[in-house]
């Protein structure tokens, strides 16, 4: 699951790059942003309510035993919320598109991209430092990957740059 949601936030980001406006492209990120955020706002009611969605084993069925997995086949805490962040940050880039007005702010931008390469940063902390705390935030459910948290780390810093990129065209 997670792997799948890399792609779809890959797709997002070549798509912000692109800095086309045709409509079937904006169709795209509106449906790859629904779908990144139905998954993990369903995986995080279910972990917390102790509920299966069945999606878990859809792609590939993670062992019982994995080291530091709660619920096989569930992402990190973590990595459902960085997740979640793409996809708002997807639906932002689609209302300032949309929005004629040339004072609509990039802030959406630079808060997402800083807080999931918060998130992942502080996973890597983690993993170099040896302080399984940072994570693995919540005892008994998923620790965050190290790839994952690399991967997290890089799309913040590309949000950022999106956003700096849209600042500087709405200026000139």
């Amino acid at each position: 699951i997670t792997a799948v949601c890399f792609l779809f936030s890959g797709i997002i980001l070549f798509i912000f790059a692109l800095k086309n406006k045709y409509e079937i492209l904006e169709i795209l990120i509106l449906t790859l942003c629904f779908l990144l955020l139905l998954l993990m706002i369903s995986f995080l009611f279910s972990l917390f309510f102790g509920i299966s969605t069945g999606i878990e084993s859809l792609f590939v069925k993670d062992d019982i035993n994995a080291i530091k997995t709660s619920v096989p086949g569930v992402p990190a805490v973590p990595t459902m919320l960085c997740f979640i962040l793409i996809g708002l940050a997807g639906l932002f880039y689609l209302g300032n598109n949309n929005n004629n007005n040339n004072n609509n702010p990039i802030r959406p931008f630079y808060i997402l991209g800083i807080l999931i390469a918060l998130i992942g940063g502080i996973a890597l902390l983690g993993y170099g430092f040896n302080v399984s705390q940072l994570y693995y935030l919540f005892p008994g459910f998923t620790a965050m990957a190290f790839p994952t948290a690399l991967l997290f780390v890089l799309i913040g810093i590309s949000l950022i740059l999106v956003g700096k990129e849209n600042k500087m065209e709405k200026i000139e």
